[in-house]
């Protein structure tokens, strides 16, 4: 065989393959990436739909195929952490070692599906995503068997949880369990690392002492919880949600402008104990069922929300954030959650959405992480 330099690569049919051509190649490349980036992450983000304030008919003209576009998410309160309060003082947190037998990325591999309101002038979308360990913290959701619900006579096991440095108090002994004791809560210490629990919920205080008393962690790390008479284990779920969608509106684009004002609406679909932890903590009171699922409603400040179960872990939620002292949210807010429909993770990016628009999507039942 011919000799040949260092700059040319002999192939299966004979032919000499430059590599400086290759070298060319690969620095076009870069450069046609850098600008399909600098485009993307230019000030103000991808091209935004329409405004707000056109008429549905002006908005599908002016952007007849709406991509992802820049949300006004970023800058509003997160759904999670201001329009509902915390549920402190105990705080979650990684445990000192990983649960042996648990998928440490499954959090990584779950897509959620995203909530949209059908008939809305134009949509602004946000993808969210954060990929739990095997140390994170979970949690036990806990009904009563007679009349338990989603947040509703209903309470939260999470383990294992880090003490607010601010808070008050000192442990005390009640109903045989050592603590730290609100109405609607309790923290001790549990196994022989001492680590600290915390059950949160609507049930009497001597149904949560049941629930500290029945918490056991098993040979592997798990949780478990032995059977309390009148309750019933619903499901077992990781306390932080692993991913999640979000979409905002204003008030005018859902066409409910009348009762809302200049209030933005926001949705999603999150999973996770923490969403109904928080609304247990904020005071969440039965609402009218959407879709046939039991719902909650909950008032904080300006802001309100409705929310209900989906699936076993799966919480959608449409809530409004600057609603005047005086309006009446619920009623809006549930016309909102009637017309709301999932669209999977996998259509959240495509770009027609007409049939999202005329009312056509349906309703899904996604799967909770485990």
């Amino acid at each position: 065989m011919d000799s040949h330099g260092d700059d040319t690569e002999v192939t299966g049919s004979g032919y000499r393959r430059p590599w400086l051509l290759y070298a060319v190649a690969a620095v076009l490349a870069v450069a046609v990436a850098l600008g399909a980036l600098t485009r993307w992450t230019a000030p103000g983000g991808p091209p935004s739909t329409a405004s707000s304030g056109t008429s549905p008919t002006a908005s599908r003209a002016a952007s007849p195929s709406p991509g992802p576009t820049a949300s006004p998410l970023d800058r509003l309160p997160s759904l999670d952490a201001q329009l509902l309060p915390d549920a402190g003082p105990w705080t979650p947190v990684e445990r000192r070692h990983p649960v042996r037998g648990e998928n440490a990325g499954a959090g990584c591999d779950y897509d959620a599906p995203g909530l949209v309101i059908a008939g809305a002038w134009t949509d602004g979308r946000a993808w969210g995503r954060s990929c739990t360990s095997g140390r994170d913290a979970r949690s036990i959701v806990i009904r009563s068997t007679a009349d338990g619900s989603f947040a509703r006579h209903s309470a939260v096991l999470t383990f294992p949880v880090g003490r607010d440095l601010g808070a008050d108090g000192t442990p005390e002994t009640r109903h045989g369990v050592r603590g730290w004791w609100t109405p609607h809560s309790v923290a001790w210490w549990v196994g022989d690392d001492l680590e600290l629990a915390v059950v949160r919920g609507d049930l009497p205080a001597a149904r949560l002492t049941d629930i500290a008393r029945a918490f056991r962690i098993g040979e592997l790390g798990e949780l478990h919880l032995d059977r309390v008479p009148g309750l019933r284990v619903d499901h077992h779920a990781l306390y932080r949600s692993p991913v999640h969608h979000e979409a905002s509106y204003t008030a005018t684009a859902v066409h409910e402008r009348d009762a809302l004002g200049t209030a933005q609406v926001l949705t999603k679909v999150v999973a996770g104990a923490a969403i109904e932890d928080r609304l247990l903590a904020a005071g969440a009171r039965p609402a009218a069922a959407v879709h046939g699922h039991p719902a909650v409603f909950v008032r904080t400040h300006d802001n309100a929300v409705v929310a209900w179960e989906l699936s076993e872990g799966i919480v959608a939620v449409v809530a409004a954030h600057g609603v005047g002292p005086t309006a009446d949210a619920e009623p809006a807010l549930h016309r909102l959650a009637e017309r709301a429909a999932t669209v999977s993770s996998a259509r959240w990016d495509q770009p027609d959405w007409e049939d999202v628009r005329s009312g056509h999507a349906t309703e899904t039942s996604p799967a909770a992480p485990r």
